[in-house]
């Protein structure tokens, strides 16, 4: 798999032997994923930490599971593969009405099993609804916001977002009403 992606045209994930082609994002995932890229690189690489676009794998289970997170966080000592991540502090998945359930289920459960991840963003790319699970404790805790005006603070990291900042230049779109 690994070598056979760096390679490769598409994009796929890796679960468990089955190979699954990620889909083409959407303008709002992306900017949003941009606007978030923006406001914490400099300061991070300050810190001693690097931030990965959906471009970079992360390796969740050695020869099991590799994933594309939206975005990633990880020390810059992280370094013994230049294609991987395999110790990711936080990770963010920008999900659509499609993706929802694996980032909230199945990618949760996978991510929390990653020793060195602190911090886990689901962001909504069709509402202003942001969900943080927080390692506290060797115990995930979850956050819910979804006013624009609330910030999200991730103290082991020393940084944080406002909502407005994240979803600056979002348009969404309303869905149509019911046909009756």
């Amino acid at each position: 798999y690994l070598e056979t992606e760096h390679e490769a045209v598409e994009r796929h994930e890796f679960h468990y032997g089955k190979l699954i082609k990620m889909a083409g994002e959407s303008k709002n995932a992306n900017k949003i994923a941009n606007n978030i890229l923006v406001e914490w690189q400099k300061k991070l690489r300050k810190q001693g930490f690097e931030i990965f676009t959906h471009e970079v794998k992360l390796e969740v289970e050695k020869n099991a599971i590799y994933r594309y997170p939206d975005l990633m966080i990880a020390s810059k000592e992280d370094t013994s593969d230049n294609y991987l991540v395999k110790k990711p502090v936080l990770i963010i998945e920008v999900a659509s009405k499609q993706s929802f359930y694996n980032d909230s289920i199945v990618k949760r459960k996978e991510y929390y099993n990653i020793e060195t991840l602190d911090y886990y963003l689901i962001i909504s790319q069709l509402e202003v609804s942001v969900i943080l699970h927080i390692k506290e404790n060797s115990k995930w805790q979850t956050y819910f916001f979804d006013d624009k005006n609330d910030h999200i603070k991730l103290p082991n990291l020393d940084i944080e977002i406002a909502l407005s900042d994240m979803y600056e230049g979002i348009e969404f779109e309303e869905e149509a009403p019911p046909s009756v």
